[in-house]
């Protein structure tokens, strides 16, 4: 693990939007801007250490449910809930595009290297590939039979990577318009893709907790890291060093891939980690949960193989790179060359097959993946900014503060009084009473949970938590048992079942996730137990005593396992929320332990 020393650090939290954040995304050449859609139907711009967004674009008609820069940095584009995706010039502040075609929510884009090609997948399953200048579509990719989650153009701009909740992920080649190859080593969904910015290397995280790496040469497998403690939701190469880092709920992680093996790892609180970019010797990384988004830094150089107290790794690759084209074509953005053209009519791209490429027809193939001009953006791209810098250990005493009057306009005090101190807690504790009645009630059930725990077993925590009827307490002591599986046995199991059907109701995105992993850890660790226990249960002949143990244990199989059903017939048909968790987490897949 890395050292005491300060490593990582919460560069800022805010309130990002009105309603739920849906997506988040870091600028890919500075990480030094943040995107954010949420489910008030709008699109903010943000500056990384700044409260205040320097942008924010509305008059959407559906919530949008994902978001990208382009290479420049100077296009957005937001994919909607209604299956339509909008490109907006960021310099100058509106929607240049809007163009529609997926029957589903859209869930991942991608902007080509070269020229003006944008990949759109979602949850109808396919892949389409716009032409963003005519906003026509070229191509829609069919083969996954579940939500895209993911998707990337390769650096050389010739292939198309993606990753499902099918589990698989599948390469594209974009100029023989065919599958190349589908990779099916993960068992839960595949959460994340990246190409290697420089060698002919794809790495695939998963649910699964691994993270999987294909050499595009020969598009064979490489290796597979060892399982982490969640799954993984997002992964970031480091061109020069030779390794990867990995996201999960509770930390950031260093990998290599030859040999595959866990360099270092960062404990960091961050929870649904949208994005990572590089800036300088740092890792810029922003997560959300409900209306709150947090941006955190990194110090990578105190992580391994960076810090002293490991040797460095002399690295030499034996595979081939991606060659890079350098050409510039002089064209705007937002105007077109030539007259109107007609869309070009949409090619369907099935199985993968091993037929002779079929070159593209398209008369302007070379237009469409060549680089176009750039455009000058805040943050300029030749600025060298100076890193983050932590915060201080010792907070710094505050200044002496001004006199200021009364907030409360029906309570007037004297203009020259110093109003503080014992004052302002009395009418704050006045004014927000129920607020501070329930935290006092929440902190003394944590108390007594606490004081259960060091006396007796989880169990006795549990049962104080579940008794209190505090769904936020039961959230509070399941975060912690969710962390290590030795901690449950069977009879915790039968105590929270009941409890956890209930929190699959909830409205809070926290409360699912917990509940969904909670469950799924069940499975897991009792799911043989049950199926065993109750398709080998005997009645005891005549003379034969009753065997107790075996009883009691086998009732407590058949309570679990009736909850179980129920909670999978209550996934029949879950909220939009819900469904998302459930998917994201792989737990319908698990629930396949009980067959």
């Amino acid at each position: 693990m890395a050292s005491n020393a300060k490593s990582n650090w919460k560069i800022s939290e805010f309130v990002a939007h009105g309603s739920d954040v849906l997506c988040a995304c870091l600028s890919p050449f500075t990480g030094r801007t943040l995107a954010t859609g949420g489910e008030d139907k709008r699109v903010n711009l943000w500056l990384v250490g700044q409260p205040q967004n320097i942008s924010s674009i509305s008059g959407l008609s559906s919530p949008i449910e994902c978001i990208t820069f382009n290479g420049s940095e100077s296009w957005l584009g937001a994919g909607s809930r209604s299956g339509s995706l909008k490109v907006f010039d960021l310099n100058e502040n509106k929607v240049v595009r809007s163009i529609s075609g997926h029957k589903s929510s859209i869930s991942c884009l991608d902007f080509h290297r070269y020229g003006d090609i944008l990949a759109s997948g979602s949850m109808d399953t396919n892949i389409k590939l716009w032409d963003v200048r005519r906003k026509g579509c070229l191509y829609t990719y069919k083969g996954h039979s579940d939500v895209i989650n993911g998707i990337q153009f390769s650096p050389d701009g010739k292939w198309l990577v993606s990753a499902s909740s099918d589990n698989a992920v599948r390469l594209w080649d974009l100029n023989a318009g065919k599958c190349l190859k589908e990779f099916s080593t993960h068992s839960l969904p595949v959460n994340d893709i990246q190409f290697h910015p420089k060698e002919l290397l794809l790495a695939a995280a998963s649910s699964d907790r691994t993270i999987s790496y294909w050499d595009l040469e020969t598009l064979s497998l490489i290796s597979t890291s060892p399982p982490e403690g969640f799954g993984i939701r997002k992964i970031l190469f480091h061109s020069e060093a030779n390794v990867i880092f990995s996201a999960s709920q509770d930390c950031l992680r260093v990998h290599s891939w030859e040999p595959s093996l866990q360099l270092d790892y960062l404990s960091i609180p961050w929870g649904k980690t949208a994005s990572m970019q590089l800036s300088g010797d740092q890792i810029v990384g922003v997560s959300y949960s409900s209306t709150m988004v947090s941006l955190w830094c990194i110090d990578f150089k105190k992580l391994k193989p960076w810090s002293h107290s490991e040797k460095k790794r002399d690295y030499q690759s034996v595979r081939q790179k991606f060659q890079y084209r350098e050409e510039e074509i002089e064209r705007p953005l937002t105007q077109p060359t030539g007259p109107p053209q007609e869309e070009e009519e949409e090619r369907e791209v099935g199985e993968c097959d091993e037929s002779p490429p079929k070159e593209l027809q398209s008369e302007d193939r070379q237009m469409l993946f060549k680089a176009r001009e750039q455009l000058v953006r805040t943050p300029p791209k030749g600025k060298n900014f100076l890193p983050f810098q932590p915060p201080l250990v010792q907070t710094p005493p505050p200044e002496p503060r001004p006199h200021i009057p009364s907030f409360d306009i029906n309570k007037p005090h004297p203009q020259d009084s110093y109003y503080g101190g014992p004052e302002l807690e009395r009418d704050i504790n006045e004014a927000h009473s129920d607020v501070c009645s329930m935290l006092r009630n929440r902190l003394k059930l944590l108390q007594e949970v606490r004081s259960e725990w060091s006396l007796s077993e989880p169990k006795g925590a549990l049962e104080v938590a579940v008794n209190s009827g505090d769904q936020s307490v039961i959230i509070d002591l399941l975060s912690i048992l969710n962390l290590k599986r030795s901690l449950w046995s069977l009879d915790m199991a039968v105590l929270i079942l009941p409890e956890l059907r209930l929190l699959l109701k909830s409205k809070h995105e926290r409360y699912l996730s917990c509940a969904t992993f909670a469950i799924k850890l069940i499975l897991k660790s009792f799911a043989s137990v049950i199926i065993s226990n109750i398709r080998h249960q005997t009645t005891p002949t005549a003379g034969q005593g009753i065997d107790l143990a075996r009883e009691e244990r086998l009732e407590r199989c058949q309570i679990s396992y009736s909850h179980l059903c129920q909670i999978r017939e209550d996934l029949a048909t879950p909220s939009p929320l819900l469904s998302r968790v459930v998917k994201e987490s792989g737990l319908m897949e698990t629930f396949s332990l009980l067959d």
